[in-house]
Parts: structure tokens; sequence; C-alpha cells
């Protein structure tokens, strides 16, 4: 979902055969996006979105006079339709690791799908993000969970170019560990059992199969929020989302 993966500052993609069914994966990340929209950007001065391509996530958030920023470790993705600049956002090259921004500048951070590209250096991920971001600022973390065991067998027996070589979902406990080692947890959300695999599946079958299948997927996320609500399940789940503030 992002695109940054950092191993002694080298850069490396595995473009494979398969892509992840787009409507599939669009109904699964609704579900994320939703929180994005929650957020009220009249307040918001400066945005950062970690990760973030084209700024896609946080379009929502823009408004006459706040500044949108999307830092990504390639910059040739971060273009709009027709590889024109991008209007809304900022696009800035750099390393989650060592983010070009002054101290306490951001308002709101989002690491959508980006902290597991960095599984080595987690610590230094969360002080860089600390540094950069607000007092009384929000940062808005979502992960793949590692211990969802029917995503780990698709992920190593269907791969797809939408994931990169060397990526390491992250253990949910270790997550939480260090979001409440640095700041304020907010809120824990937790997404995803079984559907968290249908993207994957629905790219290797025949269409009118995937039609039936997408159907079915609305109803298995039902399933999942359901089953996720109990405490047996959480460290299971697919995504996890983890909304902190930064308090002094």
């Amino acid at each position: 979902m992002m695109n940054l993966y950092i191993c002694n500052q080298v850069i490396t993609r595995k473009m494979l055969q398969y892509k992840l069914d787009v409507k599939a994966r669009d109904i699964l990340g609704n579900e994320l996006r939703d929180k994005v929209s929650e957020l009220k950007p009249f307040s918001y001065n400066y945005v950062l979105d970690l990760g973030g391509n084209n700024g896609k996530l946080i379009r929502a958030l823009k408004t006459k006079t706040n500044t949108l920023i999307s830092l990504d470790i390639d910059r040739s993705i971060m273009v709009g339709a027709n590889g024109k600049p991008l209007k809304e956002i900022d696009p800035i090259q750099g390393n989650i690791l060592q983010l070009p921004f002054k101290d306490n500048l951001f308002d709101v951070i989002f690491a959508r799908a980006i902290l597991h590209h960095v599984p080595d250096n987690l610590e230094q991920a969360f002080i860089e993000i600390k540094r950069v971001l607000k007092n009384k600022g929000l940062i808005l973390i979502e992960e793949p969970g590692y211990h969802n065991p029917v995503a780990y067998i698709f992920r190593k027996a269907f791969p797809t170019s939408s994931h990169e070589e060397g990526e390491q979902p992250l253990k949910v406990n270790r997550l939480k560990y260090l979001s409440k080692k640095y700041f304020i947890v907010k809120e824990v959300k937790y997404f995803w059992l079984l559907s968290y695999t249908v993207p994957h599946l629905l790219s290797r079958l025949p269409n009118k199969m995937k039609i039936v299948l997408r159907i079915l997927l609305k109803g298995l996320v039902k399933v999942d929020n359901y089953l996720l609500q109990f405490n047996l399940f959480k460290p299971y789940c697919g995504y996890v989302m983890i909304l902190c503030q930064k308090v002094k």
C-alpha cells in the first residue's frame, strides 16, 4: 500500500506477476480511509503523509490555508494524473528515519503501512515522528499484523506487485508498546481476519468468480468485525489502526 523500504539506504522493488484486485482492496480500504475523514481539517496547518505517494489519502484534509506534504523515497511516483505536478500536495523526497523537517512542525502525521518497511529501525522511526510532531498533535498509524495466519500463508504463496521484497508485517503488541512509549494512545481498532486475503486471491480467478466473491467479501468483513470485538482474536488481525497524540 505504501512504498518505502529502507535497508542500508538501498531501495529494492520486486515486481511480481499479480496485482491485488483493486475493487476488493477498496472494499477493505474504505474502512481505513473513513478514519481520515473523521479528522477535522480546519485546525491543521501542516499535515504529513509518510510514504504517501501522490497524497491521495490526505487530500480530503485540504483547506485554503493549510499545507499538505507527502514524503516518499521515490520522487517519480509523487505525481498527479498523466504525470502532471500535484496541486493540493507538496511532494518531498525523503527518508522516514531522517525526516527533513524542523522540530514540532506538523499538526497531524499519517503513517499508513509504512513502518513495516523499517522493522529493524522502528524505534528510530518513532523518535523522528515524535520530533517533527507538535505538542498535542496527532499521529495515525495503520499497519498489517504479523500474526494473521491466513495472511501469512497468502503473502508467501500468492505474492503480488503491490508488495515489496523485504516487507515484514509487525507484531501488533510490539506496535502498541512503542505507540504507548512515545505517545498517548487515543484509540486502537482492529481490522480483518479472513477478509484480508481476498484481494490476493481474486487476482488469480476468472472475472465471473470475482464478481461473486466481491459480494461475499462485504459479508466476510462483517463477520471479521464481530469476531474482532473479542480480545482472543485481536492479536491475529490483518490490520491494526492506532491513533495517538503527542503530549510533552
